[in-house]
């Protein structure tokens, strides 16, 4: 019965979780933990914003989406007291964001989106994390103390993708994003190679764009992917501290080049969705470790 409803029903919003963490590669260092809980809601097409973003008329749809998330980042030797033992700063994230997102025809999307948010011990990031290293039984990490300094964090992020058909069951997608504000300032360029059965991009999961009015064509899918990745670090709050005169007790210099590789899986049908996906990333800053965590998602469309 479950079955044959999702077959003809189309939903219109959806509320989706992903979790980040590395203890699948038994590490704790790095960017360690963390998690993103999203509100997204198709726009129809008679509201005023969604004529705004859709001036040329053509086929597209609109999404707005309200999300909170919080991150966790920490030195390689978390037990260690002192800065001289540790090679980078621990460091909070705690943010709400917004964005609008434009999926135009069946392989072109684009998304802008604002961050707000808090680093360093007003995050709340290191007290969480202590707390429940006691209640697990994990080594407490010592340095928190050593955190970057306490600032209010404003970024704008521009993402735009497009994919490239290959084959019945294989596509190429580009990924191009560039990030600007008092936090992270970046650009980047990733390629991610989709296998399967998987949808075009604008009604695929791939980008959380399952969404659709009745009419619309809806087909389970499943897909692993490939993807690699590089962006160019222009500064990173969390390694080298503000951009302002608020100086941390300890930072150390972002490297400019960051490549990233993942592998992954996405299932979808009209209602749910879910992905795994390992992710892999070079050195951050000189003398560090390669590093790599886990990103578990799903969704559920109302």
């Amino acid at each position: 019965m479950f079955a044959q409803s999702d077959s003809v029903v189309h939903y219109n919003r959806e509320v989706s979780l992903t979790v980040d963490n590395d203890m699948l590669f038994f590490r704790d260092w790095y960017y360690t933990a963390g998690h993103e809980l999203v509100y997204r809601r198709l726009v129809q097409p008679n509201r005023p914003i969604h004529q705004l973003f859709n001036q040329r008329k053509i086929l597209s749809k609109i999404l707005i989406a309200y999300r909170y998330g919080n991150k966790i980042f920490t030195p390689k030797e978390i037990t260690a007291r002192y800065t001289r033992e540790m090679d980078c700063p621990y460091a909070g994230w705690n943010y709400l964001g917004y964005s609008i997102t434009r999926l135009r025809g069946l392989s072109t999307i684009s998304q802008l989106e604002t961050e707000v948010g808090v680093v360093g011990e007003m995050s709340g990031m290191g007290q969480i994390q202590k707390w429940w290293h006691k209640q697990v039984g994990w080594d407490v990490p010592n340095g928190w103390n050593s955190q970057i300094s306490n600032e209010v964090v404003v970024n704008v992020n521009y993402q735009l993708l497009k994919s490239f058909k290959i084959a019945k069951e294989l596509d190429l997608v580009s990924h191009f994003r560039i990030h600007a504000g008092t936090g992270l300032n970046k650009v980047g360029q990733e390629f991610t190679l989709r296998m399967m059965s998987m949808n075009p991009l604008t009604q695929s999961t791939f980008f959380n764009a399952r969404m659709g009015h009745t009419g619309e064509k809806d087909t389970e899918e499943v897909f692993i992917f490939l993807s690699y990745g590089i962006d160019y670090i222009f500064s990173n709050i969390f390694l080298e501290g503000s951009l302002f005169d608020n100086p941390s007790p300890f930072t150390v210099s972002a490297e400019p080049w960051v490549i990233n590789k993942g592998v992954g899986i996405m299932f979808s049908r009209n209602r749910s969705s879910f992905s795994f996906e390992i992710k892999n990333s070079s050195q951050e800053f000189a003398n560090a470790k390669r590093h790599g965590f886990a990103r578990i998602a799903c969704a559920v469309r109302f």
